[in-house]
C-alpha cells in the first residue's frame, strides 16, 4: 500500500502531518514550527527521561519565584473546585446558595471522616485532596454541595433549617 508522506515543507503542517492553526501552533525559540499536541508529547518524553534534572528546575524554580508559584498553585485549586461544584449542580442542595466561595462538598450519607481516613490511608484531609480524590474516582453518587451554613447546621443539629 502506498500512502502519501505528510508534507515536512508545507507550512501548514507540523512534522507529523497536523494541521497548524493560529490556535495550535507553537513556535520554538529556533523557529521551527509544531502543533501545541506534537510539542506536548515531546515534552513528556524530555521530562521522563530527565526526570530528576526537570525536578531539580521545578524545585528551583519555586524557590526563586514564590509569590508567582503560590498564585498558580491557588488557581489550580480553584480550577478543580469549580469542577467539582459544576458537576454536582452548581449550588447549595438546600437552600440554593450559589456563590462559589461558601459552598462545600458533603456526603450524602454523612460518614465525611470515616471516608476521608479510608481514602487516605489513616490521615483526615480535606479540600482540594478529596476534590482531586473525588474526580479520580469518577464523581460518585455519593456527594453533594451543600453551603457551608447548611453543612454546619446539619453536621451540628442533623438537619438543616430550610429543611422542611
Amino acid at each position: 500500500m502506498n500512502l502519501p508522506k505528510p508534507y515536512y515543507h508545507d507550512e501548514r503542517c507540523c512534522k507529523r502531518g497536523h494541521i497548524l492553526t493560529s490556535d495550535n501552533i507553537y513556535v520554538s525559540p529556533l523557529g521551527w514550527k509544531s502543533c501545541k499536541k506534537c510539542r506536548g508529547l515531546a515534552q513528556n518524553k524530555f521530562n521522563i527521561a530527565n526526570r530528576e534534572k526537570c525536578a531539580r528546575k521545578a524545585r528551583e524554580y519555586r524557590l526563586r519565584n514564590p509569590k508567582r508559584w503560590a498564585d498558580i498553585a491557588r488557581r489550580n485549586r480553584w480550577k478543580i473546585k469549580m469542577e467539582i461544584i459544576n458537576h454536582y449542580g452548581g449550588k447549595c442542595a438546600c437552600c440554593g446558595e450559589v456563590e462559589p466561595r461558601f459552598l462545600s462538598l458533603d456526603h450524602i450519607n454523612g460518614g465525611g471522616n470515616a471516608d476521608r481516613k479510608r481514602r487516605f490511608n489513616g490521615i483526615i484531609r480535606g479540600g482540594v485532596e478529596i476534590y482531586r480524590q473525588v474526580k479520580k474516582e469518577g464523581y460518585q453518587n455519593i456527594f453533594r454541595i451543600l453551603c457551608h451554613n447548611c453543612n454546619q447546621a446539619i453536621g451540628s443539629y442533623g438537619k438543616c433549617p430550610h429543611a422542611s
